[in-house]
């Protein structure tokens, strides 16, 4: 069977640098491979049963990302499996954001204005600001350890939408869910 790659670049340099800011590594990218048919390899170093394990583990001890069992091969086919490194920028305070994750395991530090804010621990969606805020991601998020994030590009979320109404509707609802809960939290720290 075969299967298509696609490079997808998570994170850019920034210029702005200074003590409290973290030093962003220059052109992070990660090479994904998603499935163009039921049971190709959709993980670098994993298959499909792997990823479906994935996708059903984070769900047993997540906030956000929950009730997905019955979807989760159809998340499988939809989702790109990204590993990542301790202290890797996944993404930047004020780059262009064109997609979103679910933290599968590890947990990423989410810094705003140069000061960590949280910590995301598995089973809940990275990067999903995107979505009410536009095209400018609102924090950096660095990755606190090894871990493995489940992602989409948004194009991809319009295509799941047209193919899977129902599944691409409960993500959009958990999603949105999980922001309010970030903006309270937020709004409460401050």
């Amino acid at each position: 069977p075969s299967s298509r790659s696609r490079t997808v670049t998570i994170a850019e340099d920034s210029e702005e640098r200074g003590p409290s800011k973290p030093r962003l590594k220059r052109g992070i990218t990660q090479k994904v491979v998603t499935s163009s048919s039921k049971g190709n390899a959709l993980g670098s170093d994993g298959d499909k049963d792997d990823n479906i394990a994935l996708l059903t583990e984070a769900q047993t001890h997540a906030n956000s990302f929950v009730g997905y069992l019955e979807n989760v091969d159809a998340l499988a086919d939809a989702l790109s499996i990204v590993r990542i490194q301790e202290g890797e920028t996944i993404m930047a305070q004020g780059e262009t954001g064109t997609w979103v994750g679910i933290l599968l395991r590890g947990t990423l530090d989410v810094i705003v204005g140069g000061k960590a804010v949280f910590t995301i621990m598995p089973g809940n969606f990275v990067g999903e600001m995107i979505l009410w805020t536009g095209g400018v991601r609102q924090a950096t998020v660095v990755a606190g350890g090894e871990g493995v994030i489940a992602t989409i590009l948004v194009s991809e979320l319009n295509e799941l939408a047209q193919s899977n109404p129902a599944l691409a509707s409960k993500l959009l609802q958990s999603t949105a869910a999980q922001s309010c809960r970030s903006v309270i939290r937020t709004k409460v720290m401050k």
